[in-house]
């Protein structure tokens, strides 16, 4: 459902996810067929209280919600080992989340009223609002949509929430706040249906205004430091100060990866430390509010980054220049973790596009072009071919099996750039993010690997994502409530 921004005016968005793993954990491999029809045997009987009343939003269709409500009832990703040994119980962990919730203002209850040079209230600020909102569309409880509806009025009128300024560094704050808008979009689009007519042109004109505050300063930054004149589709005119240098300040390494040999291989340019996990949490944001208000400047917007990204971030392998944030306690946390939120980002804005019957060109687009070693035969030129969300898909999925052995500095099993941290001794759960893109490309190696049925993965050690004691997340992983629970083995659907 799109709405325009001029119908309710009157004239008128993680991630590191991680958990210790042991020898214990490691069980044998179930054939991926085999796994996916126990998940998938669940499904097709839909069971729900008929008092539930048909809902779709810009975030979800009936279909989905179909699914969710007979997964909340029979699983799979309901209980812990209902779907296979160790799955992770989801649902239970949603509903252990949206029952901390309470009515009191403060930030421990997702009310925040402070000012934006404050990082840590908006890390993980509107999660248990997300949380009892999703409840309330799969369960149709009462109680927890009035209290989300209540969240969302205390937060649309809080005095000292204002957006202006120009944030146009990516600075955390201004990535956490992203975060945030687009988990309390969602709790928005869960409930829409509690709003009168004027609660919702104050909320609109609240998320209106969010969502100008991130996309002026994303092209101003963009626009004064790198390409001067990108809106007019000119990238042969560059800002040399900021885009010439191939070994940018406050490197962790000079080059993306090495190999088993010990080549190395993409040296890091500056150009494209500016596409980076921060600024697309942002564009996610835009993406996910032009959607809701059918804006075009703003899904155009949005677009633009994560082509940009393609062309300057992304090296002609797949690899990314925010391999750079590799470091010598976690070589894989460029590679995988912040790599994967680029990755997430430019998903969760082509699924709403295409939900929503907009277009499908983030999916589908590829490009040779980029700079100082990103373009395609330039002097990283060792690649795939074109370069496409699907083959940087391809190549994050390497990381994950160990199909590929990619290095940080040196060849050493405390540097390889896979899933499985020597150092700190965690395991980083990324892969995830292989259940959105399989709504698209419906890939079986994806499957394979999120599945953990591929060889080279490590099988599920019994740990909820984003949940738990040792569970840590933050990026765009905040955003959706839970990965498997609402898109693992939907292929076919």
């Amino acid at each position: 459902m799109i709405f325009s921004k001029y119908a309710f005016l009157g004239i008128v968005l993680p991630i590191i996810i991680l958990f210790f793993v042991s020898e214990s954990d490691v069980q044998t491999h179930r054939n991926t067929s085999e796994a996916l029809s126990e998940v998938q045997n669940h499904e097709g009987n839909y069971q729900m209280e008929e008092s539930i009343p048909s809902q779709e939003g810009v975030t979800f269709s009936q279909s989905e919600v179909n699914i969710w409500r007979d997964r909340a009832i029979n699983g799979p990703y309901k209980s812990k080992n209902d779907a296979f040994t160790n799955s992770p119980g989801i649902w239970d962990g949603i509903v252990n989340k949206a029952n901390l919730l309470t009515a009191t203002q403060n930030t421990a209850n997702d009310y925040f009223n402070g000012n934006f040079s404050k990082e840590l209230p908006f890390q993980k600020l509107g999660f248990k609002t997300m949380m009892a909102a999703f409840v309330y569309l799969v369960k149709g409880d009462s109680t927890k949509g009035a209290l989300v509806k209540s969240k969302i009025l205390a937060q649309v009128n809080a005095p000292n929430i204002q957006w202006t300024g120009l944030p146009d560094a990516p600075t955390e704050p201004v990535m956490f706040s992203a975060t945030w808008v687009v988990r309390l979009f969602h709790a928005y689009d869960y409930t829409r249906n509690l709003y009168s007519k004027e609660e919702k042109v104050t909320i609109d004109a609240w998320f209106l205004a969010a969502a100008t505050y991130f996309q002026t300063g994303l092209n101003y930054a963009l626009t004064k430091y790198v390409f001067p004149n990108r809106a007019m589709g000119d990238y042969e005119t560059k800002n040399n100060g900021y885009t010439q240098s191939t070994q940018p300040p406050n490197s962790n390494t000079s080059y993306a990866w090495i190999d088993a040999e010990g080549n190395r291989h993409n040296l890091l340019p500056h150009i494209g430390f500016w596409y980076n996990n921060r600024r697309a949490v942002v564009a996610t944001c835009i993406g996910l509010l032009g959607v809701y208000f059918n804006d075009q400047n703003m899904i155009d917007d949005s677009k633009l980054y994560f082509k940009e990204w393609i062309k300057y971030g992304v090296f002609p392998d797949g690899t990314q220049v925010e391999y750079n944030r590799n470091t010598i306690n976690a070589p894989q946390q460029g590679a995988i973790g912040y790599s994967s939120i680029n990755i997430e980002a430019c998903l969760l804005v082509a699924k709403w596009l295409s939900d929503n019957k907009l277009d499908t060109e983030l999916y589908t687009y590829s490009t040779v072009d980029g700079y100082k070693g990103t373009e395609v035969g330039g002097t990283n030129g060792n690649g795939k071919g074109p370069k496409s969300l699907f083959n940087i898909l391809l190549t994050f999925s390497e990381h994950i099996d160990g199909s590929v052995l990619r290095y940080r500095n040196q060849v050493a099993a405390a540097n390889l750039q896979d899933s499985y941290s020597e150092n700190t001794k965690r395991y980083y759960q990324q892969d995830l993010i292989l259940c959105l893109a399989n709504l698209h490309y419906k890939f079986q190696r994806f499957q394979d690997i999120y599945m953990r049925t591929a060889p080279g993965t490590i099988p599920y050690s019994g740990g909820r994502y984003g949940e738990g004691p040792n569970g840590w997340t933050w990026g765009n992983g905040l955003s959706l409530v839970g990965y498997q629970f609402q898109y693992a083995g939907l292929e076919n659907y």
